[in-house]
């Protein structure tokens, strides 16, 4: 059976049940691993008992230090075989990189193109991330545009409960936001 890991290290939670959802109908073993704040946000109670979830304390050095000494092995161990960092950006993925295996497929979501583009310091994503996401096709271009050599995709993290396979015809734009708009999230 495949095994991923969905990362989250942030806050970036809209687009996480999506991607469970999608794993689990193609027969993925999940794990999740993000803040228990983001947990106890509700939206994932349907998939409580479905996947396997790994807790950040908020801001927690300890709990951070303890994934990080403790991946590599549960990656071996599990036979886990995709990773993604569902945000790419930030100095716990930039470390936690050098603990996955080699034969783990990674792949990591851009919440902003621009900063991959302008940053020096995210040279690390060059050099071990292969598949990355951005969330629209205009960001997905530029990406590909500045960034040849990597395979982009634009994920659209759609879930429509009961597993149904819809298809919207002619509509240009769909927005789907869980729980509420905030500051924080001003960039969507």
């Amino acid at each position: 059976m495949k095994h991923l890991i969905i990362f989250e290290h942030k806050y970036h939670d809209e687009i996480i049940y999506g991607q469970i959802a999608f794993a689990l109908k193609h027969n993925y073993k999940v794990t999740v691993i993000l803040t228990e704040k983001l947990y106890h946000n509700g939206i994932f109670k349907p998939l409580e008992n479905k996947v396997t979830w790994w807790f950040l304390k908020n801001n927690g050095l300890i709990s951070k230090l303890k994934i990080f000494f403790s991946l590599k092995k549960y990656i071996i161990e599990n036979q886990v075989t995709s990773f993604v960092f569902n945000t790419l950006d930030g100095v716990l993925p930039r470390y936690l990189i050098t603990k996955i295996p080699k034969n783990v497929k990674i792949a990591g979501i851009l919440h902003g193109s621009k900063i991959f583009i302008e940053n020096k310091r995210l040279s690390w994503i060059n050099k071990h991330v292969d598949h990355i996401g951005v969330l629209s096709d205009k960001m997905a271009e530029t990406l590909a545009a500045a960034k040849p050599d990597k395979h982009i995709f634009c994920i659209k993290p759609f879930y429509f409960e009961g597993w149904i396979d819809v298809k919207p015809k002619n509509i240009e734009i769909i927005f789907a936001i869980p729980g509420s708009i905030e500051l924080y999230r001003r960039n969507y």
